[in-house]
C-alpha cells in the first residue's frame, strides 16, 4: 500500500507541474471517505483517501488517473476519456492495485447544471468487481439529494454541499443509512469530504 500511496503522490505533483496540465484544462480532486459500518452493536470505522486528476486536451479527448489508499487495500489506475458533448463523458483505465495484480476501471458521466448521475466500476485481474453509482438533482447550486448504491455498502439516499470557496472549493457529502443486499446485516454510512484544487 505504501509504494501505491507513493505513486499517487508522484503522479499529482507531476500532472499539476507540467506546464500543460497546470491551466484551466486539468481538474484535481483530493478525497477522505469514511465507511461507518454498524453490525450487532459493534462499530467498524474504514478510512481512505482518494484522488483523481481529468486533463481535457480538447475536442472532447482527455485523460484522468485515479488512486485510492485504505488500510489493507490500495489501487492506482490511468486511461482516456472522451465527452462527444457537454453533458456526457466516458472514461477507460488500467494499473494496479496493492497486491501488483492488473485492475481496470471506467466511468460514465452525464449531466447538467440541474442534475447529474454517475456509474463507476472497477475489475481485477482474478475477476473480482466493484461499482458505484449516483444519481442527484440540485434544487440549488450548492446542494444535491438523490441516490448512491456501492458494492460492499449498500443502497440508500444521498446527500451532498458544496462550499464555493474562492482558495479550495470543499463539497461534503454522505450516504446515510445504507442496506448492504450482499451481506443483509447491519446499517452502513460512507461520509466524504473532497477538496478541489
Amino acid at each position: 500500500m505504501k509504494g501505491i500511496s507513493q505513486a499517487m503522490f508522484v503522479a499529482v505533483v507531476t500532472l499539476t507541474s507540467i506546464p500543460a496540465f497546470a491551466q484551466n484544462e486539468t481538474k484535481v480532486w483530493v478525497e477522505e471517505q469514511t465507511m461507518l459500518s454498524v453490525t450487532e452493536g459493534a462499530t467498524t470505522v474504514l478510512p481512505s483517501i482518494d484522488m483523481n486528476v481529468d486533463h481535457s486536451f480538447g475536442y472532447g479527448l482527455g485523460m484522468f488517473a485515479y488512486g485510492l489508499a485504505s488500510p489493507g487495500f490500495s489501487e492506482l489506475y490511468a486511461g482516456p476519456t472522451y465527452a462527444p458533448a457537454d453533458w456526457i463523458q466516458v472514461g477507460v483505465a488500467g494499473g494496479l492495485q496493492d497486491t501488483g495484480d492488473f485492475r481496470a476501471g471506467g466511468f460514465l458521466w452525464v449531466g447538467c447544471p440541474q442534475a447529474y448521475a454517475i456509474f463507476l466500476a472497477e475489475l481485477n485481474a482474478a475477476e473480482e468487481y466493484w461499482f458505484r453509482g449516483i444519481a442527484a438533482w440540485k434544487p440549488v447550486e450548492a446542494i444535491g439529494v438523490g441516490a448512491f448504491v456501492q458494492r460492499f455498502a449498500g443502497v440508500g439516499p444521498y446527500l451532498e454541499a458544496t462550499i464555493d470557496s474562492p482558495v479550495v472549493p470543499i463539497t461534503v457529502w454522505a450516504a446515510p443509512t445504507l442496506v448492504d443486499w450482499e451481506t443483509s446485516n447491519g446499517i452502513k454510512s460512507l461520509i466524504g469530504i473532497r477538496a478541489h484544487l
